[in-house]
C-alpha cells in the first residue's frame, strides 16, 4: 500500500470480510523489514474483523500487509505520527504450542 509517506509512522484502519476459515491473523509492517511473525489483526471464529494499527514504511512511502488466509481487506490510512519513531512489534514470549 503506498502512503505517500515515505519513513513514516502512520495510523491505519483494517477492516476484513469474507475471512476463510473464520479464523486466522491479518498482519501489517515495513516492507523494507519484512514480516516478523506479529499480527496487526485477529480473527477469531468470525469472518469480519476491524482494528488499528501502526506501522513503519518504507524509503518509498509503502507498507505491506500480509493475511493468514483469503479475505477482502479494506486498509484505510488515518495519519501519521509526525516526529515519532515506532519500532516494529516483536514477540517477547510465545506460549503457543506448535
Amino acid at each position: 500500500m503506498d502512503t505517500g509517506l515515505p519513513d513514516a509512522d502512520v495510523v491505519l484502519q483494517m477492516t476484513t470480510d469474507h475471512y476463510t476459515t473464520g479464523s486466522g491473523y491479518t498482519a501489517v509492517y515495513d516492507c523494507g523489514v519484512g514480516f516478523q511473525g506479529t499480527s496487526s489483526l485477529n480473527n477469531t471464529g468470525h469472518a469480519i474483523a476491524s482494528g488499528t494499527a501502526i506501522a513503519h514504511t518504507d524509503h518509498t512511502g509503502h507498507v505491506c500487509v500480509h493475511a493468514q488466509h483469503t479475505t477482502d481487506l479494506v486498509v484505510d490510512l488515518v495519519g501519521n505520527l509526525a516526529g515519532a519513531h515506532i519500532n516494529p512489534p516483536q514477540r517477547v514470549l510465545d506460549t503457543r504450542l506448535s
